[in-house]
């Protein structure tokens, strides 16, 4: 088990600094809700003071984070033709029983359009 530090410090009524080891964040707000700037960009946070229960978002930043660069970019989600969604492998084959086999066959064949192939 790591060793964990963590400090909240009262600067003012409703402003409190955090301190951790992975750095410093300041709150804003009073008893069950909350905005904090830190280093891991700006939250929000809201809850039901005494109960545990809480609600916390991260808010987008006018600029990039120091992790990623300005050019970062989702990765692209591969594409799958309709034709190649419900096929089984040549292994896969193998080892499906034969109802299941031509239960996904037939679905295939629906999805493509092909009614009369798929019954």
């Amino acid at each position: 088990m790591s060793f964990r530090f963590w400090r909240r410090i009262r600067i003012a009524p409703g402003v409190t600094l955090n301190l951790s080891k992975s750095g410093g964040s300041l709150s804003f707000g009073p008893r069950g809700a909350k905005f904090t700037i830190g280093p891991r960009g700006k939250r929000a946070t809201v809850g039901i003071p005494g109960t545990g229960l809480f609600y916390t978002t991260t808010l987008p930043s006018g600029r990039s984070s120091g992790r990623r660069s300005a050019s970062y970019s989702a990765p692209a989600v591969p594409t799958v033709r309709p034709e190649d969604r419900l096929t089984l492998g040549f292994f896969k084959r193998l080892i499906t029983p034969d109802d299941e086999e031509a239960l996904v066959d037939g679905c295939r064949e629906l999805v493509l359009g092909n009614e009369e192939k798929a019954l």
